[in-house]
């Protein structure tokens, strides 16, 4: 065997693989969402990671094809791929990421259906979660015969976000504008507001309005699992023990 040292050529030079925490990748692909295109230099700071740990992550999400970087620079972008998937995602909210976990285990405990809709623009109002199997969400819901609609756009009123006549202007016909301001709506809006509570005797459901500062506004419709007329009076016990849950956790 030869003294001397074989001269390893640059492809034969393997460097391991370290894979590195889910965590941290999310982290730093959120940073190039939030912050894009993004230089690894400005990016590590607002991660709250090393520059090294950052650049590992970076390499990692750019072979997953996540990331890129654009042409003639350094700074990284999100590839064409990661901007199909988010724009198809499905909204949501940083405040259902707090009211998800309570109204699941109310729900279970007190053996309701929870149905949550939330103002996604000045004139429309989704039904984005409910704890029913079946039920289609994502999809707007009209203001005039929907007490989540009403609901939601409640708070967005009391908070002069919206006023009545943007829906007004957004309604589809003559009828639905005159619905909004002499019908249905208006009635159930001033039901609301005396009362804190939309009850509806035909599906046995209460609907409340829920809001946080000025950003959220969105409503909730609780009913029984198994509707009949002993379980609809306890409904109002149980939408008390909500509305505790509720102002606990800031809404």
């Amino acid at each position: 065997m030869s003294g001397t040292a074989k001269k390893l050529l640059p492809e034969e030079i393997h460097t391991p693989t370290y894979r590195l925490s889910r965590s941290r990748l999310l982290e730093v692909l959120e940073g190039v969402v939030n912050y894009g295109p993004i230089s690894l230099n400005d990016l590590h700071p607002k991660v709250q990671r090393s520059r090294s740990a950052t650049y590992r992550a970076l390499k990692e999400l750019e072979e997953n094809g996540w990331v890129r970087r654009r042409l003639g620079g350094n700074r990284y972008i999100l590839t064409s791929r990661m901007d199909r998937l988010l724009s198809a995602a499905t909204i949501s909210f940083s405040e259902m990421d707090t009211l998800v976990p309570l109204l699941g285990r109310f729900a279970m405990e007190h053996n309701l259906h929870v149905d949550v809709a939330v103002m996604q623009s000045r004139t429309k109002v989704v039904l984005i979660e409910s704890t029913e199997r079946g039920v289609e969400t994502g999809q707007p819901i009209s203001p005039l015969f929907s007490d989540l609609s009403i609901a939601a756009f409640y708070g967005a009123i009391q908070k002069n976000v919206v006023r009545i006549t943007s829906i007004h202007a957004a309604a589809q016909s003559c009828d639905d504008k005159a619905d909004l301001t002499l019908g249905c709506f208006r009635d159930r809006y001033k039901k609301l507001k005396s009362e804190g509570v939309l009850a509806d005797d035909f599906d046995m459901a209460l609907t409340i309005s829920v809001a946080k500062e000025t950003d959220f506004f969105g409503s909730l419709r609780i009913r029984p699992k198994r509707p009949d007329r002993n379980s609809y009076v306890a409904l109002q016990g149980d939408l008390q023990n909500l509305q505790e849950l509720l102002s606990g956790a800031g809404f």
